[in-house]
């Protein structure tokens, strides 16, 4: 048993590392039937040991989708890999789409896509349930039927309003003397609302369900310490109607990537889409080109509509205050690492012994997790 200790802890950690390495474009490109500016992201690869959140964008892509008709519908690169379609433009029935991109000297089509169906999202729903770790949570939800058989896959994008714990009406700052000047407040850091887009999306078919229907469908789970759940909670979901032939595509790639974001660049095997090199046929690229119709529906909820109060986490636990040296204080003033609370005259504590009280700034200034714009579309 000594033996083994002594052995097991001489061994390194291992670094997984890239013996071979082949850029792979990554194009995640889907256009739909509402009036809009459509948008198409490519990335590429990245070596294993680069990390799981690098993300190489591509920036310098030339990007259109051409339908049957004749139109073309250019995209110009707005950054992070990004790119806008020129003017706002939607999907028709009846119409053939084929995507373009050109990149690193390479032309690149898809297979001709067109709408294969009308979507309609019955309801949207969220309800407490207890998640796999035993633990309460909200459970987002969707009611859906269909007239005939069909293959969804859904998308949403999360808003949450945050309320800093912490809201002092004075704020300490080193004026232009150097000195250390106690002010009035002057800009709004107390409520904030964050909108994130998802970062996965499920895959649903009404095969071989009866009558093409189902409800209680999870399109997303959060436990009840979740902080986006704290005050109130907004969650945009849109349901796509895509082909039999996309939606074997996305349920493979999440299940090859362990129901992660087909398009994180980390599969452990390549799936072959409906994109490929127009001069190299072994040229290899992921993702897909779809075209589909889409229905969305939006809710809105509070934390003690699925909660009682007191199952809320404390909102101060994390917020650390102290009361630092001068010399301290000073380098933290500067690089906006705490914010003021009170001054304390008083006799050295468990906090300190400087002559103000400060906290962390996140837990004054909610400009750290989002801004301080209402979104139009909130509602109260």
């Amino acid at each position: 048993m000594i033996l083994l200790g002594i052995l097991t802890a001489c061994v390194d950690p291992y670094e997984p590392k890239t013996d071979t390495f082949e850029s792979v474009l990554v194009v995640d490109a889907t256009i739909t039937d509402e009036l809009k500016t459509q948008k198409i992201t490519i990335s590429e690869t990245y070596r294993l040991e680069e990390g799981i959140d690098t993300v190489n964008f591509v920036n310098n892509a030339r990007v259109s989708v051409k339908g049957s008709s004749g139109e073309t519908y250019n995209f110009v690169s707005a950054g992070n890999g990004e790119y806008r379609s020129t003017s706002p433009f939607q999907a028709l029935n009846g119409e053939i789409y084929e995507l373009e991109v050109i990149a690193n000297n390479e032309v690149y089509v898809s297979t001709p896509e067109q709408i294969s169906g009308t979507s309609q999202l019955d309801s949207l729903y969220v309800k407490r349930v207890i998640g796999n770790t035993s633990l309460p949570g909200a459970a987002i939800l969707v009611k859906n039927s269909s007239d005939s058989r069909n293959y969804y896959r859904y998308t949403y994008e999360e808003t949450y309003k945050i309320v800093s714990p912490f809201v002092p009406y004075q704020d300490l700052i080193i004026n232009e003397e150097g000195d250390f000047e106690i002010v009035l407040r002057t800009d709004d850091q107390e409520i904030c609302y964050n909108t994130l887009p998802s970062q996965e999306f499920v895959v649903a078919s009404t095969e071989g369900v009866v009558n093409n229907s189902y409800s209680d469908f999870p399109i997303k789970f959060m436990n009840f310490r979740n902080e986006k759940l704290f005050h109130r909670y907004s969650i945009l979901v849109s349901q796509l109607n895509i082909s039999a032939e996309a939606f074997n595509y996305f349920q493979t790639s999440n299940e090859l990537a362990g129901n992660d974001n087909v398009f994180s660049q980390k599969q452990p095997g390549f799936l072959q889409g409906n994109l490929s090199s127009v001069e190299n046929e072994n040229r290899k690229i992921v993702g897909y080109f779809s075209v589909a119709s889409v229905d969305s529906k939006r809710i809105f909820f509070d934390y003690t509509d699925i909660f009682d109060i007191e199952e809320r986490p404390d909102l101060f636990r994390n917020c650390e205050r102290s009361r630092p040296g001068l010399s301290v204080l000073r380098e933290l003033i500067a690089f906006n690492q705490v914010k003021f609370l009170f001054q304390t005259p008083g006799e050295p504590d468990q906090y300190g012994s400087g002559p103000y009280m400060v906290v962390s700034t996140y837990c004054v200034d909610c400009t750290v997790f989002g801004n301080t714009t209402k979104p139009d579309f909130w509602i109260d």
